[in-house]
């Protein structure tokens, strides 16, 4: 009986410990992600006075990138719908090949 309370101590303390764990995670997870968006926001914008100044509109050639993915969203998706076991098939030896370059 003493045993069977000691096992659910150390079970709320490993229970505990792997809570405080994801709680630092998360924080860490959180202050990464604004980290990366203040970065990314400060890309574009130097991106984005750099295009200015040798006269391009970034907005214009924003839209023509967003048009230009959603063409290829549509079309990728019709593929797979259309040839699945390829679709798979390409996943599987892009998923190997990546294996294969972050392994090294």
């Amino acid at each position: 009986m003493n045993e069977q309370k000691s096992d659910a101590g150390v079970t709320k303390q490993a229970a505990d410990r792997v809570n405080d764990i994801g709680i630092a995670v998360g924080r860490d997870a959180e202050a990464f992600r604004n980290s990366v968006t203040r970065s990314a926001s400060d890309l574009m914008d130097s991106v984005s006075a750099r295009l200015r100044s040798v006269g391009v509109d970034p907005d214009t050639l924003g839209n023509a990138a967003r048009d230009q993915a959603g063409e290829l969203q549509r079309y990728v998706e019709g593929e797979i719908r259309h040839r699945p076991l390829r679709a798979v098939g390409l996943a599987l030896a892009l998923g190997a090949i990546v294996g294969f370059l972050t392994a090294r």
